[in-house]
């Protein structure tokens, strides 16, 4: 086996880091209204947990700018980037600006929650609950109302670079 091999004591962050940031994975934004405050930030590790009853995941650094908002609040969205919408990600990667301003036409909807227009999928969810996980809170969220748009595709996120999915599945092909 060819590559760079770790003992697991010695196991550096930023190769940690770097290994993960070969895996692609689909770009999404978690949004929120907490007290009038209004709150967004990208995230890099978000999972479907449960489908009975429909549960969904996500990880967030504790750090996080929009931290505090995304912990108290009961709802939140999720809003899946389409392949136009990589000015959004980068934009919501920063934490020197208003998210809302720099990229993206923003909608409110139900529970004062904000919704990226041109996403491919808006997910509505409760808070469930919230566990402190190494750096980072694991927090899970019953899906409460689902939205898709059709004929968009997915942002994708690899080795810290966005791109779209240039093939769309047909209707003959075999899904899983």
């Amino acid at each position: 086996m060819s590559g760079t091999r770790l003992a697991a004591t010695a196991l550096r962050a930023d190769a940690f880091r770097d290994a993960l940031a070969r895996y692609p994975a689909g770009v999404v934004v978690v949004t929120t209204s907490c007290q009038g405050r209004r709150a967004a930030v990208i995230i890099a590790s978000f999972t479907s947990a449960s489908l009975d009853p429909p549960l969904i995941s996500y990880c967030l650094k504790k750090d996080s700018s929009s931290g505090s908002a995304l912990i108290e609040s009961e709802w939140f969205a999720v809003n899946f980037l389409s392949d136009s919408q990589s000015d959004v990600a980068a934009g919501c990667s920063r934490s020197d600006v208003d998210r809302f301003s720099v990229a993206g036409v923003w909608s409110t909807g139900s529970h004062g929650l904000p919704f990226l227009e041109g996403a491919t999928v808006h997910l509505m969810c409760r808070r469930e609950r919230v566990i402190e996980v190494g750096d980072h809170f694991l927090i899970v969220g019953a899906v409460a109302d689902v939205r898709v748009t059709e004929n968009r595709n997915p942002l994708l996120c690899c080795r810290r670079s966005y791109a779209g999915v240039e093939k769309t599945m047909s209707r003959n092909q075999r899904t899983i």
